[in-house]
């Protein structure tokens, strides 16, 4: 599982730097016949996909980690919540703007500071 997740983070930080935009079929899966998922394996990638950046070479930052456990959610159909945030306050160009993932079981990534931020865009 983790070899996967790694491969798949790798992929779409490579898609996100080279198209920089988001990447639709993610973000849209035709499939409408999501579950609420197995709570053990939520846990399991939510915790995989926090520990990659330290494993991966490419960035690997909020959006492309909720990207990742996005595209591992449809591929197992559960169903997920993907958020993207906008931070008026925010110091910094690159703290504006944040995403996070969520599931009917528990927040996935990027929980932790989304409490900082307004929904500019919800893709559930």
């Amino acid at each position: 599982m983790w070899t996967l997740l790694l491969l798949i983070g790798n992929l779409i930080s490579i898609i996100h730097i080279a198209y920089k935009k988001p990447i639709k079929t993610i973000l849209e899966p035709a499939s409408k016949d999501f579950q609420t998922g197995n709570p053990f394996l939520i846990f399991l990638v939510s915790q995989l996909i926090e520990e990659m950046p330290y494993h991966i070479p490419m960035p690997f930052k909020c959006y492309e980690r909720a990207l990742t456990a996005r595209f591992v959610f449809n591929l197992l159909n559960i169903k997920s919540v993907f958020y993207i945030g906008f931070n008026p306050k925010a110091e910094t160009r690159k703290d504006k703007l944040h995403a996070w993932l969520e599931t009917d079981v528990c927040d996935v990534c990027g929980f932790t500071i989304k409490d900082k931020y307004m929904v500019l865009e919800k893709y559930a």
